[in-house]
């Protein structure tokens, strides 16, 4: 799996290359600690509280705003077998979901309860008070079809004393869906009930599975993040956060995003795993604009048909279909199936409805080509065929 993200990293972080959204900031970096940072809550305005992921030690991560680190501590009693996120209570109660499952094979996943009233107050204790085990209330095979491996979870957050799971989708092919489960968030052996699902989006995997949720309690909205995208639900009552309001806001950029938090209503803070295209570092982020009744009126444009290729087989020239407003900033790229581009190029501004690449240069097999169309990518499997020439 490592292996794996290694070469997704050279394919999807390259689009780094064609520009950031306005609206995110790079203001730090993490201590090279904290390589595989999979959860964050802020602590304070200056104060952030992070962990590892998998195959790390049972620890706790105190760092300012610019990654710097203040303060280790480790949980005793507790360990680390696929750590994957991070949520508060209110009332000094942590809770770090353990529930890890990239396989869907799992059987003992758990949410550790810990008290860190003294990490608030300036000491470096923080004590387990219990663990929530628990199974979902839907899963009878370890692992289930490859259709029904929706059972990976980086995302929670806490709620009129539940916890909230969003899952990070792993069928095949892909369905697009989130499902959210519900908890109890005390000690003791449960079962998840499913309540909601929610479809993120359908094409390569990668661009619409949820990594990280943050909630914000002023103003009622969750935030589900992926490694380029946020989704934000508002104006729902209850639990029933995906019966309310939504709207979808792009980062700009791609790299393993697994960790947001809020810092007010309108603003988060972000960060990132190492690795060789990804540095770990802490972002910014502050919504464009206050959510507002007035959106829900304005006309909606439907992105999901953008881009669509002629044919997924090519031998010398690609053809897409391009829908897009007069002018509009296109950029493409083509990569192996080991993440390393190997052509790009750019039609700013582009005006016509056919984009034609050439593409006699590559050799036969798979590739991946990326599409961007004011900065919001389009991918798709490709695949250069072998003719057979005939006697």
């Amino acid at each position: 799996m490592k292996y794996f993200f290694l070469q997704l990293y050279f394919f999807i972080s390259s689009s780094l290359g064609f520009g950031q959204g306005a609206s995110i900031q790079q203001i730090g970096r993490l201590d090279k600690v904290i390589d595989e940072c999979s959860g964050m809550v802020l602590l304070e305005e200056n104060r952030l509280l992070h962990i590892n992921d998998s195959g790390n030690k049972p620890e706790l991560y105190v760092t300012d705003t610019l990654g710097n680190l203040l303060l280790t501590t480790c949980i005793i009693g507790a360990e680390n077998t696929d750590w994957e996120e991070l949520t508060l209570d209110g009332k000094g109660n942590l809770y770090i979901g353990d529930f890890g499952n990239n396989r869907n094979k799992r059987k003992d996943l758990k949410i550790y309860q810990v008290d860190i009233n003294n990490l608030l107050t300036g000491d470096s204790t923080a004590n387990l008070k219990g663990e929530i085990n628990f199974a979902y209330e839907d899963q009878n095979r370890f692992p289930p079809s490859r259709y029904q491996r929706n059972y990976d979870m980086e995302a929670m957050i806490f709620l009129n004393d539940s916890l909230y799971l969003f899952s990070k989708n792993r069928t095949k092919p892909f369905t697009g869906y989130t499902y959210c489960y519900q908890l109890p968030a005390k000690p003791g052996q449960f079962t998840a009930s499913k309540i909601d699902s929610f479809k993120t989006g359908i094409g390569l995997q990668e661009f619409f599975w949820i990594s990280a949720a943050a909630f914000d309690p002023v103003k009622n909205q969750l935030a589900l993040m992926g490694y380029d995208k946020l989704w934000l639900f508002y104006d729902f009552e209850g639990r029933n956060f995906f019966k309310g309001k939504n709207k979808l806001y792009y980062l700009g950029h791609m790299t393993q995003k697994e960790a947001i938090s809020f810092v007010n209503s309108y603003k988060f803070y972000l960060t990132e795993e190492v690795n060789p295209r990804s540095d770990g570092n802490i972002y910014s982020f502050t919504l464009p604009k206050p959510v507002s009744l007035v959106e829900e009126y304005l006309p909606k444009r439907d992105t999901s048909s953008m881009v669509s290729l002629f044919d997924k087989e090519f031998q010398d020239t690609i053809k897409a279909q391009i829908n897009c407003p007069a002018n509009c900033n296109l950029k493409w790229e083509i990569f192996s199936t080991e993440g390393k581009r190997l052509l790009f190029g750019q039609a700013d501004p582009f005006t016509q409805s056919i984009l034609k690449i050439n593409a006699a240069s590559l050799d036969n097999g798979g590739y991946v080509i990326n599409i961007i169309i004011n900065n919001k990518p389009h991918a798709f499997k490709i695949k250069k065929p072998l003719i057979t020439k005939k006697d």
